[in-house]
């Protein structure tokens, strides 16, 4: 089957579950001038020191207040399940690398409202995390992608966010709330096992080039995201290093 078949098989699919969807255009990549070069490295650092900051504190206001205000009034307490917990990820590095796109190539579907988004271009933050570095591995590494929606104007780029979509259309089973990413589950997983327990996942996380079917299993057990698996491995790395 053709891609553009692909697509619109797609498309008409979600369409007629009321998921808002946008086919992705080809368009040549933005060419910023200096000064709104400037503007955009300036945000993404301030990006990248907001998610560190939250995260540690497992406090999202300081980097909702990067966004306009109102921008984020439609993520309501039925949709979020602690305040800003729609915005928690991983602290971004300093050294992560950033791709700017035209809004117009970027895939918009599922279950989300982008009527109000006005966003002109897309930011992908993507970096490398070793996170098998207190197990001793320093070569196995996951590639985390974070993405933003950002609005040009003028000179200047600002933060938008897209809003959740309907109740009805979220698929049996699945909470309507956005969950917390929080050290602190994370760190009650590892520290609920057992030693025996912890000593065979860590054998088992060593013993794969990629130790895929270790971090499926801990997902399965567990029910927890990617980057909360990664927050698992790495307390069980700490609990069982000398």
């Amino acid at each position: 089957m053709r891609q553009s078949s692909i697509w619109l098989t797609l498309a008409i699919a979600m369409q007629m579950m009321n998921i808002a969807v946008a086919a992705p255009q080809n368009l040549p990549p933005p060419k910023l001038a200096p000064v709104q070069q400037a503007s955009l490295d300036s945000l993404v650092g301030k990006i990248k020191r907001a998610t560190r900051a939250s995260f540690v504190r497992n406090d999202w206001t300081d980097f909702a207040r990067l966004y306009p205000a109102g921008v984020l009034a439609c993520w309501t307490e039925e949709f979020t399940e602690d305040r800003y917990a729609f915005l928690s990820r991983p602290g971004i590095p300093d050294d992560a690398r950033y791709e700017l796109g035209r809004i117009e190539n970027y895939y918009l579907g599922g279950n989300r409202d982008y009527s109000n988004l006005q966003a002109t271009h897309y930011l992908i933050v993507s970096y490398e995390n070793p996170y098998l570095a207190k197990c001793g591995n320093l070569r196995t590494r996951s590639r985390p992608a974070e993405h933003f929606f950002l609005r040009q104007r003028g000179d200047d780029f600002e933060l938008r966010h897209e809003c959740p979509g309907p109740r009805e259309n979220m698929p049996s089973g699945f909470s309507t709330q956005a969950r917390m990413l929080s050290i602190e589950r994370t760190r009650a997983i590892a520290e609920g096992m057992s030693p025996a327990e912890r000593i065979d996942v860590r054998r088992r996380l060593l013993g794969e080039p990629i130790p895929l079917n270790t971090i499926l299993g801990l997902q399965d057990r567990y029910k927890t995201t990617d980057a909360e698996s990664y927050l698992v491995i790495d307390r069980i790395c700490e609990l069982t290093t000398p």
